[in-house]
């Protein structure tokens, strides 16, 4: 009994390294980095880039074929949907335009995020054996999903 306690506790350790935030919502990640800041390092919670900042940068080299990302190589994840719907609003002299687009990743794209070699990125809304196989293709870290149940049957039909 001793060994499997002592194999939880240490198990544990460093389980906050183990920790990555993702939040829809910006103020949220400025509420972590500000507790962060106060934190020594041991006790940090990382986080994901921001959905604002992954959204923009999709939608800049997607429609722009423009790559404004840090090559600094410092670790950043990003997650964000493999298929995202959007609204553009254009402002023009005498109004705006509005239009529905469909913002899917590329390789263009993932090449552009892993110009910084620590970069990582999770696809989320991955629901169907041609998402599964597309993010399989572009070289995903990782892939969220609705129904669990649902995906090990993708994966296993994938075999």
């Amino acid at each position: 009994m001793q060994k499997t306690l002592e194999a939880t506790t240490k198990g544990e350790e460093n389980r906050l390294s183990r920790t990555r935030v993702y939040s829809t919502n910006d103020t949220y990640l400025a509420a972590l980095d500000a507790v962060n800041k106060a934190s020594d390092p041991s006790h940090q919670v990382k986080r994901f880039e921001s959905r604002d900042l992954t959204r923009t940068q999709l939608a800049n080299i997607t429609m722009d074929h423009k790559c404004n990302l840090p090559t600094d190589n410092k670790e950043r994840w990003y997650g964000l949907e493999l298929h995202r719907n959007v609204e553009v609003v254009e402002k023009y002299t005498l109004g705006e335009g509005r239009s529905n687009a469909v913002l899917s990743w590329d390789k263009e794209a993932v090449d552009c995020f892993r110009k910084n070699t620590n970069a990582h990125i999770i696809f989320f809304g991955i629901n169907t054996p041609e998402d599964y196989m597309k993010a399989k293709e572009l070289g995903a870290d990782g892939v969220m999903v609705d129904s669990p149940a649902m995906f090990k049957k993708i994966v296993s039909d994938d075999k």
